[in-house]
Order: C-alpha cells, then sequence, then structure tokens
C-alpha cells in the first residue's frame, strides 16, 4: 500500500510541475530594470515593448496580461515577470530583445521564466551540451531535457 502511494504521489508531483511549466510558457523574465520610487510598472514595460518592438506602439497594453516584480525591495533592482495575453506575443519579444539595441543600452535582459527543476536540470545537463557541441554534435535544450544529435537526455535528479 505504501509503494502505491509513493507512486500516486510521484505522479501527482510530476502533474503539478507540468501544470507550472505549461502555465509559465507565457511569461519572461525582466532582468536590469531600475526601479523608480512610485512608479507604474504596467506603464513602464508597455512603453519599453514599444520601444524594442514599434509595430506594437499602439497596442503595447494588450500585449501584457499581468506584471510583477519578484523578491523583496532592498536596493536592487528586482527580476520583473511578464506574463503575455498571447503565446505568440511572448515569442516575438523573446526573439526580439536577443539583439535589441534599447535593451543592450539600458542593459536590460529577458530569459525565459523556468520552475526551479527546470533551471536545476539545465544546470546539470550543461556540461554534456557544452561537450557535445565541442564534438561537432548539435545540443540544445527543449524545456528540461537536453537534445543531443536527436537523442533526448533527462537530468539525473529526480523531480
Amino acid at each position: 500500500k505504501l509503494a502505491t502511494m509513493n507512486k500516486e504521489n510521484a505522479a501527482l508531483k510530476e502533474k503539478l510541475l507540468e501544470a507550472e511549466r505549461y502555465k509559465r510558457q507565457w511569461n519572461l523574465r525582466l532582468s536590469g530594470l531600475k526601479e523608480q520610487e512610485g512608479e507604474n510598472l504596467r506603464k513602464r514595460a508597455e512603453h519599453l515593448l514599444s520601444r524594442i518592438l514599434a509595430q506594437w506602439a499602439n497596442q503595447a497594453e494588450d500585449v501584457i496580461n499581468t506584471i510583477h516584480q519578484v523578491g523583496k525591495k532592498d536596493g536592487w533592482s528586482r527580476q520583473v515577470i511578464l506574463q503575455f495575453t498571447r503565446k505568440r506575443h511572448r515569442e516575438t519579444v523573446w526573439n526580439m530583445t536577443k539583439d535589441s539595441a534599447v535593451c543592450k543600452e539600458q542593459g536590460l535582459r529577458f530569459a525565459q521564466d523556468f520552475i526551479k527543476e527546470n533551471r536545476l536540470a539545465r544546470e546539470e545537463l550543461w556540461p554534456k551540451i557544452t561537450k557535445a557541441r565541442s564534438q561537432g554534435k548539435v545540443a540544445f535544450y527543449r524545456g528540461h531535457v537536453a537534445v543531443i544529435n536527436g537523442k533526448v537526455i533527462k537530468a539525473s535528479s529526480p523531480f
């Protein structure tokens, strides 16, 4: 009976992690945005997006669903979580900000919003990816797993 409960517990935990991973597919994390006293973070983010993607200047307010800062206010600039109204909006921002002059001049960096388990798995798999790439193999992440020459490799640490 205990073994059955352990299996059910593990299955439920994995299901919960998958739901969290799915939910975060609409998010990006923004680092380097200096905090300003009494600021309207949403308006500031909308202005930033309209500068990065000029074609969104008139619709920036419809692109962001929710926005909030992460962590305690302690003098450092906190990360900002942007949740987009559509996944394609998120993908467009993700792709456009990698080489954005606006981001470079302001010291801003967008990153994917991974759950802790994904971050740990990716950290563990990174040496395998770099080694494979140095050997001329095709190696990349797909979520929380590595793909090396078409073969899926999972992290050893269980979630």
